[in-house]
């Protein structure tokens, strides 16, 4: 009976035995897994963080001023006109004079803009007010300018909302010269001449759409041999040599700009 009893005792044991080993190796397998989900996790988060980091979105420039479109202005500033006469087919002088005076109107004009140069088309008229006279061998002479006009290209270098630049073209002048000679008054016609400029400006942007500028621009208009008239004879009598230099300031509207 007792050697039943410690078989039994026996067999007690090692079941008791086994269910410990089963539940360590349960255990272990349990951490064991553990430790992967938690490895695996931190590399899935790694990746993930790398790829958000490499995949962040590149923020573009903001893009400057834009200088293309057409644009209408006003003017207005200060000329003076070197004006020297010369006996028609001589070179015998009669004398010189300044005239000078203010100046107001308006301009419209196109630019195309490519990468930081603009290139643009401009039409330009201004009332003058330029006046001059002077006494020379006892004859008195004098030029009353009326209008001026423009027509020019021009081409500049922006710096975003400064533009730089010169310009050139065909210029016009409408002027009555007249002189006085032992009494007898000597009346040129309303004389509209052709001639040619260069100059140049600086615009700045301050407001969506509008620029303010300043200019100097240069014009020579040659000699010209108006016809002169007294007493009901008109005939070339002088050969009048004029040139102006003018100093704006202007204001300008821009239909396209940003």
């Amino acid at each position: 009976m007792k050697l039943f009893a410690d078989f039994g005792q026996n067999v007690r044991d090692y079941n008791a035995n086994k269910k410990g080993l089963g539940l360590m190796r349960l255990f272990s397998i349990a951490l064991a897994a553990a430790a992967v989900t938690t490895l695996s996790q931190t590399a899935v988060a790694a990746d993930l963080g790398a790829r958000t980091m490499r995949s962040a979105p590149v923020v573009a420039p903001v893009a400057g001023y834009s200088w293309n479109g057409c644009f209408a202005g006003v003017n207005g500033g200060y000329a003076t006109s070197p004006t020297d006469w010369t006996i028609t087919g001589t070179s015998v002088t009669g004398g010189s004079h300044d005239a000078d005076g203010g100046l107001a109107g308006g301009q419209i004009g196109c630019d195309i803009q490519m990468n930081n140069f603009v290139f643009g088309v401009e039409g330009l008229i201004d009332w003058a007010g330029l006046e001059g006279s002077h006494n020379f061998g006892g004859a008195h002479f004098e030029t009353d300018t009326n209008w001026l006009a423009t027509v020019t290209g021009r081409v500049g270098v922006a710096f975003d909302r400064t533009l730089l630049y010169v310009r050139g073209g065909a210029a016009f002048i409408s002027n009555d010269h007249n002189f006085r000679l032992l009494g007898v008054q000597f009346n040129s016609e309303d004389e509209t001449e052709t001639g040619w400029t260069v100059g140049v400006g600086a615009e700045m942007a301050f407001a969506p759409g509008w620029s303010a500028r300043a200019e100097y621009n240069y014009m020579d208009f040659g000699g010209n041999s108006p016809d002169f008239c007294a007493l009901g004879v008109c005939g070339p009598v002088f050969d009048i040599d004029q040139k102006v230099h003018s100093f704006t300031v202007g204001l300008n509207y821009r239909f396209m700009s940003r």
